[in-house]
Parts: C-alpha cells; sequence; structure tokens
C-alpha cells in the first residue's frame, strides 16, 4: 500500500495500462497522476484497491452513490478479460438485463458483473451462481444496498458470520474525495435519516414508503420442521392466490390455515412466459395441484377459464388494492400471517413492495403501491389470497372504514 499524507489519506493509487496489472504508486506519483490526461493512468480509492485485488469468490462493492463502485467495474473486467480465453458476464443497464433472468442463461463464464444488484430480484443472482459455479468464477457485485432482500441475507449476513469465499466492502459518498461535503451536509439534514443511510452511508435501512415493514423477519418466517415437527394437520385447509402473466412474471402463492385464523405461506411460485396450461402442469409436479379454494387476480378470465378446464378452478379475487393491502398489513401485526422461511422470494419481496412516490419529492409517497415494480406481483398473489379468504371463507364483507390501519399510519409518517 502507497503511503498516506494527509490530502490523500482515503486514497491509494494505481497507475495501469487499462489491460495489465496495476502497481502501487508513491504519493509524488499520485500528484503526478492525478493531473494528467491520459486515459491510461488511473487513481483507486482504497475500497476500489481491495476490490480489485481480492482473489475471493464473491465481491461485494455496496455503498453510498458516487463512492466509484460502477465507475471502477470496468477495469475490474478488463483485468479479467486480460486472461486469454476468459469470459465474463455482465448484467447491468448496458449489458444483460435482470428483467428476465432466465434470459441470462448460456455458456459458462469465468467470472460475472453485477451493476445495481441491489434492484436485482432473487432470480438474477441464481443465473449468476449457476453461469459461474462450473470455473468458479469471480462475482462482482457494485450496487447501492437499496433493499434488504437476497443481497443482504445470501451475501451479507453470511459474511458476517464468517464466509471465507466472501469479500464484504463497504464504502461510503465521502470516501470519494470529490464528492461535495456541502451537498452531503445539505441532504443529512433535509432527508429522512433512512434515505440517508441508505444512498450515503451505504448501509441496509428499512427504504421509504415501505408497505409491509413490520413486523420484522423474526416475527413472520416460521421453519416448518421446527414449528410442525409432524407436519401441518391434514384437516387444515389449503388456499392459494394468484396473479397472472404472460411477459410478467406468473405468481402464485399457497398457505394452510390454522384453527385460529393464522396463515401459514408453505409455498411460492414465480415464473414468466409460459401458457396456463404450462403453469399448472408444474404446480402438479411440485404437489401443488390440490387446493381448497384458488383466489385469482379477477381480470384473468381467460385464465381462469384454462384453469378451470385444467382442473384447477379459481374464484376472482376482490381487487380493491387499498382494502387488500390493509388486510394483509392486519394479519401481518397481529400475528396471523407467517412465511415459510423457504419462501425466499416473498421473504425478499416484502422487503421491496413500496408506496407510489411523488416524483417531485421522494419523501412524499401517494396513497397506492409503486407500479411496475418486482415485488407487485408476488404482493398481488398474497393480497388476492387474504380477501378470498376474509370475504369467501370467512363470510366478512368488504368495509374500506375498518381497515385503515396502513393508510392511517403512512399518514402520520408523512406530517411526523
Amino acid at each position: 500500500m502507497p503511503k498516506k499524507n494527509k490530502e490523500t489519506s482515503s486514497r491509494s493509487l494505481y497507475k495501469s495500462a487499462q489491460t495489465q496489472p496495476m502497481k502501487p504508486q508513491s504519493n509524488e506519483s499520485l500528484q503526478k497522476t492525478s493531473s494528467s490526461n491520459s486515459p491510461n493512468q488511473v487513481n483507486f480509492y482504497h475500497h476500489q484497491i481491495q476490490a480489485y485485488e481480492t482473489e475471493k469468490r464473491t465481491i461485494g462493492l455496496v455503498g453510498g452513490t458516487g463512492a466509484g463502485k460502477t465507475w471502477f467495474a470496468p477495469f475490474w473486467v478488463l483485468k479479467k478479460l486480460s486472461i486469454p480465453g476468459k469470459s465474463i458476464l455482465t448484467i447491468g443497464i448496458l449489458f444483460g438485463s435482470s428483467e428476465n433472468p432466465q434470459t441470462l442463461e448460456g455458456p459458462h463464464v469465468d467470472g460475472a458483473w453485477m451493476d445495481e444488484a441491489g434492484y436485482m430480484q432473487r432470480a438474477a443472482w441464481d443465473v449468476v451462481k449457476r453461469r459461474t459455479d462450473y470455473r468458479l468464477g469471480q462475482i462482482l457485485i457494485t450496487t447501492i444496498p437499496y433493499f434488504p432482500g437476497w443481497l443482504k441475507t445470501d451475501i451479507y449476513e453470511q459474511w458476517l458470520k464468517g464466509d471465507e469465499t466472501i469479500e464484504w466492502i463497504p464504502c461510503k459518498s465521502s470516501d470519494n474525495l470529490e464528492y461535495s461535503r456541502d451537498v452531503l451536509e445539505q441532504n443529512k439534514a433535509k432527508r429522512r435519516p433512512e434515505y440517508y443511510a441508505i444512498y450515503h452511508e451505504g448501509v441496509f435501512a428499512q427504504p421509504v414508503g415501505l408497505i409491509y415493514g413490520e413486523p420484522p423477519n423474526e416475527d413472520v418466517i416460521f421453519d416448518p420442521e421446527i414449528e410442525f415437527p409432524d407436519g401441518i394437520p391434514s384437516d387444515w385447509p389449503c388456499y392459494s392466490g394468484h396473479d397472472f402473466g404472460i411477459s410478467n412474471p406468473n405468481a402464485g402463492l399457497w398457505g394452510r390455515l390454522a384453527p385460529d385464523d393464522t396463515l401459514y405461506i408453505v409455498a411460492e411460485y414465480q415464473a414468466p412466459e409460459l401458457t396456463m396450461k404450462q403453469h399448472i402442469e408444474r404446480w402438479v409436479l411440485a404437489g401443488l395441484d390440490y387446493v381448497d379454494q384458488a383466489f385469482a387476480d379477477p381480470a384473468g378470465a381467460d385464465q381462469m377459464l384454462t384453469a378451470k378446464q385444467e382442473g384447477f378452478p379459481m374464484t376472482a379475487a376482490n381487487n380493491d388494492i387499498l382494502f387488500g393491502v390493509d388486510l394483509v398489513y392486519d394479519r401481518f401485526m397481529t400475528g396471523r400471517l407467517k412465511i415459510a422461511r423457504e419462501c425466499v422470494n416473498l421473504i425478499d419481496y416484502r422487503a421491496q413492495y413500496v408506496w407510489k412516490k411523488n416524483p417531485h419529492n421522494e419523501d412524499e409517497t401517494f396513497d397506492q403501491p409503486q407500479k411496475p415494480q418486482p415485488a407487485e406481483h408476488m404482493m398481488d398473489a398474497l393480497r388476492y389470497l387474504c380477501t378470498g379468504i376474509f370475504i369467501e371463507v370467512m363470510g366478512n364483507s368488504q368495509k374500506s372504514d375498518t381497515f385503515i390501519s396502513v393508510r392511517r399510519k403512512k399518514f402520520m409518517e408523512q406530517t411526523a
């Protein structure tokens, strides 16, 4: 490591031709290369050097905006490609798309770069792992910690537990000496604390406008082997909720209803670009074809007709969004909605499902969920499931004045 002085205390330097291994330089070299216009001379910060040098399998360069994460990554890619015969999978805005992770399937690669991975669904991470596993390729993740989903549970928390294959490298906006300190102070004073924590400190925090932010996961997630060592009682009815899609994912959730009205979500399903018949064939193979009653998006008349013809009849669910959101929230808050630990996508999406934001003020939210957002399809399936049980099974009627907990809470947060 180069020596540090007061001016460059958080900065170290590499000078390199872009496709060649970079060598540390002295402080004297730093001043020379800082003023150089040569595109082959590059200054790296300490967190970028750590990411460049590590040999660990998974590299999480995660932190605040402007810290130089995405700026650094192409140099890492060029380093990998400088080795003859090596191939790299790049996923982000300019390269492969995580919108439909199945399209990323292909040959085995020697490494992968996932840019803005904090926005990506778990399926994208699963594909990247599969594409790099055969050759034990390194995976570089560069992102702001937008949501505490798989990035937190599968990478950060495993690193905390001592996983030697993970290099977690946190960085802040302030680690970039060129980032305006005045702007940082202004944002810290004006923006919500959780916004500053996520976007400038680069740490996990509850996103602004999270719909189901309470209770914490430890009060919601259950381990079926511990909770039900002899299996869930066979006389507990099984219900399912479904949101349809062709290019968008077809999402489904299956739950068992206990005598005390606790709904245990025991299975999840999400897959795009299949016919309704193909989806049902998959459910049959997974043993999910028998339910006491299924509730679905009322806009999917054609899908429900096909499902009926295939022996999987469905009931059109109530589609009052706020009514359904409040029902789901009420179940969470009263301990009557539990999620099996195996339902990892639902757990991820619960931590990502947010209200629509005012485009002119990100700290202000509207009284409707954001559309589109990756979580919406599975969250819609959960809403159909809970409203179906409330109305069709319990025999209740919709009373919008009864379930105002979410809207009242959100209003109080905005006006606090």
